[in-house]
Order: structure tokens, then C-alpha cells, then sequence
């Protein structure tokens, strides 16, 4: 937990005496840099308690001793080295962090990220026509009602196996789906924390359901990116340690999730979501107009999770999804954002 939630701030080591000294210089810049988690993880005080008490000198003694003990403590648990930064073994658990998190949530009846989908129908898809049982059918698919109205109809009084009828299932698509995520700068702290596990819910179910998944994690370039896999944790990992960035680049973001999907077969999709407008130099409507015409070209829908978007960025989203077939999601409330991932995955299938 520590090191994703560094990760979603932006810090990429501890450093006890210089989390300190910020601390004591200026409490109110601190809690903005280093987050409300993590320093209540790191200290074991409540931020507020340390803003009341920060400038009494037995209190910062006592902070300092704190901080180095658990500076110890992590590092004799292997979770940073000897100057301070995470190890791999660490940001291979944060990745875990995530993905237990979203298991937790769908071992319940429902999660905010949505309904759990009836795994039978996503894996082999509806039930439609009725039609005499076959020795390879799982016995999910028997019809019960039908087999026993059949049973009934010719007098038997036990069920034969001549009786029973099947659900024949309709062929399904395979959904290769890209999670564009923006992290410039604006999207640190609570936008990013939810972002990252809204991706986490959305490859859960995709891999669940027998579908692919991809990632580019963007800001000025496209930082990081993944290949269409049905591997939880190869998806989850750059996702857990990914960090804000600087500016927006919407058209890089598009074009890297179109080589992704290039060769792909079945529905082809991008679900990109951002807080801002294209930001990086030059036209921005052209650029990112060309890569959603290619896009279009080759049958890639776009859709498009806005996040408290201005007019302009309202327009260019709203310009994205006409041209891409795709859907537009505006949202104020950073809490909306996992449930419209979900929802815009399960109206692809």
C-alpha cells in the first residue's frame, strides 16, 4: 500500500530526514506532497494531530524517531534499499496490493465498479434457441423447464435422457479492449488512485471473460504501454507504479493504443480517460483528428471518460467519439469513475 500510494503521489523513494525537514518547514506543502496516507502509514499519527502539534520540539523529536524507525523497518523488510527507493520485490507487491483490493470488492454481491457479469454467459456467450440435449453440453445449459413439460408430455415418470432439452448459445465476439490512461500532472493523488483501480476492475473482468486487454499509460508521450494480454498481473503491475507526469498528449495516446490493436481480432476498442484537454504544442484538434480517422479506418471505437472536462475539452471528446463510433462519459465525481469503465466494457460485448 505504501509504495503504490507513493507511486500515485509522484515519490519514488523515503528518505526519513528529508520527509522530515519538509515537515517541520512547512507542514501544509508537505501534506500536499507526500498525501494524507502516506503520512499517516509512515508516522502512525493522524495528519491532523501533526498540524496541531508540528512546531512543539518533544513532538518533532518524537516524529523524527518515528520516521526513521519505520525507515528501518521497511528496509529490513526489503521494500526499499539502502538510499531509499522501492525494491522490485516491492513494486511487484503493489501490484498484488491492487489486485487483492479488487478481489476483496467482487467477492461481495456487488462492487461500486458494478454488477459481477454471470460468468457462464460471458464466457460462451447468451442463450437463445432451445434444441434436443448432446452428451458434450455442460449441464448448466440444460433447460429444466423445457425437459420437464417434455417429460410430462410423454407420460414419463422419471426424466430420460430423451427429454432433455439444451440452451444453444450464440457465438460472441472477442473484445480486445486498450485502457488509455492519462497521468499528467493534474491527475495526481485521488483522480489517479481511482483511475488505476477502475484498470484494475476493467482486466479482471475482461481476462475473466475470456477477452484481452491493453494498456497506454500517457502523458506527454506515452510512458508506458502493454501488448493485448490475458495476464492479471503483467497488466497490473505498471499500472500500480505508474506516476504523474507533466502535460496531455491525447494524440500519442490514441495512435500507441492503434498499434496495439492493429492486428487484433474481434472488437476492437479504446477507452481513454483523461481530466484535461490536449495540452502539448501545435493544433490539437488535427492531431488527435488524424489518429481517430485511422482509428476509424480500421475499425477501433473510441470512448472517452472525461473527468470534470472544460468546454473545450467537452468539444474535443464529443468530436472523438462522432468520428470513432465510441461513447463520451462526463464525470464530476472522481467515485464515477470506475463504474463508467465497466460500463462502457460491457456494452462492447
Amino acid at each position: 500500500m505504501i509504495v503504490e500510494e507513493a507511486k500515485t503521489q509522484n515519490l519514488s523513494s523515503f528518505l526519513p530526514d528529508m520527509m522530515f525537514k519538509e515537515m517541520v518547514k512547512d507542514y501544509k506543502n508537505a501534506k500536499k506532497l507526500y498525501g494524507e496516507t502516506i503520512i499517516r502509514a509512515l508516522t502512525g499519527y493522524d495528519p491532523r494531530f501533526i498540524d496541531k502539534n508540528i512546531k512543539i520540539p518533544e513532538f518533532q523529536r518524537e516524529l523524527q524517531k518515528k520516521l526513521k524507525d519505520k525507515a528501518e523497518e521497511l528496509h529490513e523488510k526489503g521494500i526499499v534499499g539502502s538510499k531509499g527507493q522501492f525494491s522490485k520485490d516491492a513494486l511487484d507487491a503493489a501490484a498484488l496490493f491492487l489486485i487483492k483490493e479488487e478481489f476483496d470488492k467482487q467477492i461481495t454481491i456487488t462492487t461500486y465498479f458494478g454488477e459481477p457479469a454471470h460468468k457462464a454467459a460471458t464466457l460462451v456467450g447468451d442463450r437463445s434457441t432451445l434444441r434436443p440435449f448432446r452428451k458434450s453440453d455442460p449441464y448448466k445449459d440444460i433447460a429444466i423447464r423445457e425437459t420437464i413439460k417434455q417429460a410430462i408430455r410423454r407420460g414419463h415418470k422419471e426424466i430420460l435422457e430423451e427429454d432433455l432439452h439444451s440452451f444453444d448459445r450464440e457465438a460472441r465476439q472477442r473484445v480486445n479492449i486498450i485502457y488509455a490512461l492519462d497521468t499528467s500532472g493534474s491527475m495526481k493523488g485521488e483522480k489517479l488512485r481511482l483511475a488505476k483501480r477502475a484498470g484494475i476492475a476493467l482486466a479482471h473482468r475482461a481476462i475473466r471473460d475470456r477477452n484481452k486487454v491493453g494498456l497506454v499509460i500517457f502523458d506527454t508521450e506515452p510512458k508506458k504501454y502493454l501488448s493485448l494480454t490475458d495476464d492479471f498481473f503483467s497488466f497490473a503491475r505498471p499500472l500500480a507504479i505508474c506516476s504523474p507526469g507533466q502535460e496531455t498528449n491525447i494524440a500519442k495516446a490514441i495512435e500507441k493504443g492503434r498499434d496495439l490493436l492493429i492486428d487484433a481480432k474481434g472488437i476492437k476498442h479504446i477507452v481513454l480517460l483523461t481530466d484535461g484537454l490536449h495540452t502539448t504544442s501545435g493544433d490539437p484538434n488535427k492531431a488527435v483528428l488524424e489518429q481517430v480517422g485511422l482509428c476509424a479506418s480500421q475499425d477501433i471505437t473510441i470512448s472517452v471518460v472525461g473527468i470534470s472536462l472544460d468546454t473545450l475539452g467537452k468539444s474535443l471528446a464529443r468530436t472523438i467519439v462522432d468520428h470513432s463510433k465510441g461513447k463520451l462519459y462526463s464525470v464530476q465525481g472522481v467515485n464515477e469513475i470506475g463504474g463508467v469503465i465497466i460500463s462502457d466494457y460491457t456494452n462492447l460485448k
